[in-house]
């Protein structure tokens, strides 16, 4: 009888087990989801491969504005939120001292930003983007 419920226990665990494992997906690698947006037509038309991380991290950047020998120094990052489902949410943030460059609407102050959001779907193709956030130094005309 004592072995007939352990084995009844032991069962039961392995059962759960296989059910939570194959009702997640494995998140997604936060490399590959930076450098399919890169890669995409969304993220080449941002221009994000020469300016951004090709990592989930922060660095100093040199903004490219949209004049001729227009720079701006700031900080770029890109950033990975997985999702459940596997998918992501990429992010790339560009933040600059509003004192060297500020468009339309934003103050002269420190701490400007400007980011670019796309959602990348689990076949890593990017299914949705928006950006948001202050007017960036590589839209001047």
């Amino acid at each position: 009888m004592r072995a007939r419920a352990a084995h009844l226990i032991l069962s039961a665990a392995l059962l759960a087990g296989c059910g939570s494992h194959s009702a997640g997906r494995q998140a997604a690698d936060p490399v590959t989801v930076i450098r399919a947006v890169m890669s995409s037509p969304e993220g080449k038309a941002v221009g994000l491969d020469g300016l951004f991380p090709k990592q989930a991290r922060s660095a100093a950047c040199v903004i490219q504005g949209g004049g001729p020998g227009f720079t701006v120094a700031g900080t770029c990052a890109s950033r990975v939120e997985p999702a459940s489902d596997g998918s992501a949410v990429a992010s790339f943030v560009e933040t600059w001292d509003g004192h060297a460059f500020h468009g339309p609407g934003s103050a002269a102050k420190p701490g400007l930003s400007h980011t670019w959001e796309f959602h990348v779907d689990t076949s890593e193709h990017v299914t949705s983007s928006r950006s948001f956030g202050d007017f960036p130094p590589q839209l001047v005309k």
